[in-house]
């Protein structure tokens, strides 16, 4: 009886620090791994996109012309920040296709050095 009695302490000795092992490699070298790659992504939320219709020749052409009437003659020779003060509308609308509508959807990207470090402190690694 005395010996089951300490082949079953023994037992409960090995089980102890095994345990006591794992959680230390868990928390020492598992856990660290794991929060640094968590942190290293930042994710947002892109907002959905609306449909757009595209707009013909047709149009860009009629657009075009409709703005050249309406713009002061100065808009024909002027340039540059010249035409902000001028208020000139632009005559170079191109034609374009539709765009179909997008919904909102989940962007991950690279996180900067300041996101990292803040989110491994909120993690509890520094």
């Amino acid at each position: 009886m005395d010996t089951f009695k300490r082949v079953q302490t023994k037992w409960w000795l090995i089980g102890g620090a095994v345990v006591l092992l794992t959680f230390a490699f868990y928390w020492l070298a598992v856990r660290p791994v794991l929060i640094k790659q968590t942190c290293s992504w930042t994710s947002y939320t892109e907002p959905a996109k609306e449909y757009l219709s595209g707009i013909s020749q047709e149009q860009a052409d009629k657009l075009n012309a409709q703005h050249k009437a309406e713009n002061p003659p100065e808009c024909e020779t002027s340039t540059g920040l010249e035409n902000l003060f001028l208020k000139c509308k632009s005559t170079n609308v191109q034609p374009s296709a539709p765009r179909p509508a997008e919904p909102a959807r989940e962007v991950k990207r690279s996180a900067t050095k300041t996101e990292y470090e803040q989110c491994l402190r909120h993690s509890g690694l520094f």
